[in-house]
């Protein structure tokens, strides 16, 4: 908007138009932009200049639209206030923000072309040169009162005085400038338009940042007591060993230790870069010394999948998650380390074999875990010896070998110094269901700060939130009618509500005489409507075929579907007019006479059937009176 004249300091808001005016009150040029709902959306900046230069800046898809919005200083006015006009112009294009699409859109008063040529019109050939700016006005063909932008009181003079300019990177975004004379403005210049390539859009909000978990407050004996009997409340069963912690879900890792200040924050911090985790799942020691320890991240999926949690010991804990074929039981351990004794090895075997051994059969069973195990041909341990000791007796597979994957995606620990990589972190399948695991790989890239890394393994199975029991309905309470009293009641209550109800009158041979002079005229009306509609088919359709077999055809058969069409409405009408079809609606003149002085229904009067107790009501009744 040019020549506002509004009145006002600075920037104001009127309806989603931001307009700049004069500081003296003085109502006299003003400029300003009308934006729509989507355009305030996209608003990033607005920069008043004067009272005759206003910036917008606007998010766009692409790149950020700065757009000028002048008007130059009218024609009577002196060179010297024209260039003073420009050079402040000049200075708001140099301080604005470089590498966005500008816009510079103006009542420039200026006129130029061949022949056709003021000294405004060469001050706005020089800006748009000095700027690398393209008047998109002159860019497409048009007619010539496509192009005019303002008309004299008088309508003899036409000139275009109003331009869009776009700079040179963004030209091609231009598709079509065009003057629209034809709105009611009230106003000697016409409403100029440019269409665009390019969109603007909303500023995207920021995200709030979701609350720390405070797991500190776990180190109190009584918070962590009180913290797992929330989830016996909840049905998720809790050992008297170990402690059952909940964050927020689910990969493996061996971190080293979360004892450390600031370690536990690393690592949920990295995890939630991978997947939003929700809960942990923690067993340790029960004698509060911060060693081994293993626990489970879960996803907020899996959290709402989670069926029960049983921490075995500080080496061993597992988890039963509800799946879409079968439930889903995962065992998480950490074996001993290379230079504990054999016994403590051997015990722990025996623990896992146990735990393996009473838990649910006839699921997917994972187990995964730090074996400290070395096994493969030419190298192999003690502990490699023991485990797949272990995985034959269970009939489980090693998932990590099962496929082709380079070296540096199969090596789970990196001695410090960087020398020494083995695979001692796997993930095991039971053999049924081998076929649903697709991949499992290591991912180094992880800032864990541990010497071991992510193990990552890719399952076609799919977990699910478990369906919640559907309500059962109240049943009907029998036994309370032996009471001799509330059967009296009940008896009552039941009796007035069926002698509300007026029994149909049966159909007899008297009503079946007749059919009264409605139904011939609806009949008669029908027939000649249905021969009409033949004709008008023969006339049209078969004319043309009536010389072969295809047109007599369906002429006969046009005929045929008539005679059926009226005979099924005359048979209708000789029925029985008494017997009202359920849930239909019938006139009293069908009716016979005695049936209408018996029901109390004035002629003319439609009536209706109740859908639920099959009682006459009234026309326009919205409630039974029997049922309500």
């Amino acid at each position: 908007l040019s020549e506002t004249h509004l009145p006002s300091t600075g920037i104001e808001r009127i309806n989603d138009i931001i307009a700049s005016g004069r500081s003296d009150g003085v109502d006299r040029e003003g400029v300003g932009f009308l934006l729509s709902k989507r355009a305030k959306q996209s608003l990033l900046a607005a920069h008043p200049v004067s009272e005759r230069i206003v910036t917008i800046r606007l998010k766009g898809t692409i790149a950020n639209m700065t757009t000028i919005q002048v008007y130059a200083p009218d024609s009577f006015r002196n060179d010297q206030e024209a260039e003073e006009f420009y050079s402040q112009l000049q200075h708001t294009v140099y301080t604005g923000p470089k590498k966005v699409v500008l816009f510079v859109i103006w009542d420039f008063n200026a006129i130029f072309g061949h022949g056709r040529q003021n000294h405004r019109g060469e001050m706005l050939i020089d800006f748009c040169r000095d700027n690398e700016l393209f008047i998109t006005n002159t860019m497409f063909r048009h007619r010539k009162r496509r192009k005019v932008t303002w008309r004299s009181p008088d309508g003899r003079t036409a000139n275009m005085i109003d331009y869009i300019l776009v700079s040179k990177r963004w030209k091609s975004s231009v598709l079509n400038t065009v003057s629209i004379a034809d709105g009611d403005f009230n106003s000697d210049h016409v409403l100029v338009m440019s269409e665009l390539r390019l969109r603007i859009r909303k500023p995207q909000q920021p995200k709030k940042s979701l609350p720390r978990n405070r797991v500190d407050l776990l180190k109190n004996i009584e918070k962590r007591n009180r913290y797992n009997a929330s989830f016996t409340r909840r049905g998720i069963p809790v050992a008297d060993k170990g402690i059952l912690v909940h964050l927020k879900g689910f990969r493996t890792l061996n971190v080293r230790t979360l004892a450390k200040p600031g370690k536990r924050e690393l690592v949920l911090n990295e995890m939630n870069r991978i997947e939003r985790i929700n809960d942990i799942i923690a067993s340790g020691r029960s004698d509060g010394v911060d060693r081994e320890g293993v626990g489970f991240l879960l996803s907020k999926r899996a959290k709402q999948s989670l069926l029960a949690a049983h921490p075995v010991s500080e080496r061993i804990i597992t988890i039963r998650l509800k799946g879409t074929i079968a439930n889903m039981t995962t065992i998480q351990v950490y074996a001993p380390e290379s230079f504990r004794n054999d016994q403590e090895a051997e015990e722990f075997y025996s623990q896992l074999q146990h735990t393996v051994y009473t838990g649910p059969k006839k699921v997917v069973l994972f187990v995964i875990w730090d074996f400290n195990a070395i096994f493969g041909h030419g190298r192999q341990n003690h502990r490699g010896e023991m485990l797949i000791d272990f995985c034959r007796d269970n009939e489980l597979f090693i998932t990590n070998t099962m496929f082709r994957n380079r070296k540096r995606r199969k090596v789970t620990w990196r001695s410090p110094d960087g020398r020494t990589a083995n695979m001692i972190d796997y993930i095991l399948v039971s053999k049924r269901w081998k076929s649903s695991v697709l991949n499992t790989v290591s991912i180094a890239d992880g800032d864990f700060n541990s010497d071991h890394v992510l193990v990552m393994s890719e399952l076609r199975l799919r977990i699910r939130k478990p369906q919640q029991p559907k309500k059962s309905l109240p049943r009907n309470r029998v036994d309370l009618l032996k009471n001799i009293e509330k059967r009296n009641r009940y008896k009552t209550a039941l009796s007035n509500k069926l002698s509300r109800i007026q029994p149909m009158e049966a159909p007899t041979a008297e009503k079946i005489d007749r059919f009264d002079a409605c139904g011939i005229i609806c009949a008669v009306f029908t027939f000649f409507l249905i021969l009409y509609a033949e004709f008008v088919v023969v006339a049209v359709i078969l004319f043309p075929h009536l010389s072969s077999f295809y047109g007599i055809f369906n002429l006969m058969m046009t005929v045929l579907l008539g005679l059926l069409a009226t005979v099924s409405h005359i048979r209708t009408m000789l029925t029985d007019p008494g017997a009202i079809p359920k849930n239909s609606a019938v006139s009293v003149d069908c009716m016979t006479q005695e049936y209408v002085e018996k029901m109390g229904f004035k002629e003319g009067q439609t009536i209706y059937r109740c859908p639920k107790c099959s009682c006459i009501k009234p026309d326009r009744a919205h409630h039974c009176s029997v049922c309500k």
